[in-house]
């Protein structure tokens, strides 16, 4: 279900010129105790690997400090 509506997304992000996508990061905290924590944080961190592989460019901001990925 998920891929099929990535493949829908990034079809539609593939079609503009220039598009900013903001998300969160959240795969570099702890663990989180709740199964669907954990399971929230795997699934937004797939969602990111999904459409920063159809970006011209990415970009990880921490803290206001720019990294250019």
């Amino acid at each position: 279900m998920v891929d099929g509506l990535l493949d829908d997304v990034v079809a539609v992000l593939t079609d503009r010129d220039d598009v900013v996508l903001v998300t969160n990061e959240v795969g570099l905290g702890v663990v989180p105790v709740h199964r669907s924590g954990r399971l929230f944080r795997d699934l937004l961190g797939l969602v990111n690997q999904r459409l920063a592989a159809a970006c011209d460019e990415v970009h990880l901001v921490i803290a206001g400090r720019v990294l250019k990925l």
